[in-house]
């Protein structure tokens, strides 16, 4: 993969949510913030249990699949691509193993941003915070709702309130099957 970081690269950085209402960084911020690029070949391991950074990445060129970190389940979490972060859980006083397994599903490149830069960031850009703070707010949202799910009382119970939340995003998708059964 090219190791050169393009403004392609760059813009997909920014995008990210972290700088959602920052006019714009410094040149010289983007530049030391984008210096801790690293680029992996497609099924390379970015994120192990046992090796991982402390810093959130943020993806600027690419795709990650994230799996459960257990190598005996090998689920697959979900897919990852260019804008989009991970690693929030090795930050601000995580433990010594990472919640899941993170590798390259295509050739990708991942800008890592320490949990230093990301307090000096939140001293010069203090929206930076908020973002950061927000993105946790609905991260712990999810997992509230999860938890709400998978306690309900029977897997009927689960699958009926899986259906009612739902449903307006499912719509059109019935509506379209009854239309072929009437027909």
């Amino acid at each position: 993969m090219n190791e050169i970081i393009t403004e392609e690269m760059k813009k997909h950085f920014r995008a990210c949510f972290l700088f959602r209402g920052i006019p714009s960084l410094s040149e010289k911020a983007e530049e030391e913030l984008m210096r801790d690029t690293v680029f992996f070949s497609r099924g390379e391991c970015v994120y192990e249990s046992d090796k991982f950074k402390n810093a959130l990445g943020v993806i600027v060129c690419g795709q990650v699949r994230v799996t459960c970190a257990d190598e005996k389940s090998r689920v697959i979490l979900r897919d990852m691509s260019e804008e989009e972060t991970f690693g929030a859980a090795a930050l601000f006083g995580a433990g010594e193993l990472y919640v899941s397994k993170i590798c390259a599903k295509s050739a990708c490149g991942v800008t890592f941003i320490s949990e230093d830069m990301l307090r000096k960031l939140f001293s010069v850009y203090p929206e930076i915070s908020v973002n950061y703070i927000a993105f946790l707010s609905s991260k712990i949202r999810y997992l509230n709702s999860k938890i709400a799910q998978l306690s309900l009382p029977s897997a009927e119970a689960r699958v009926l309130e899986h259906m009612k939340k739902h449903a307006e995003l499912m719509r059109p998708k019935f509506e379209a099957v009854l239309q072929i059964l009437e027909s």
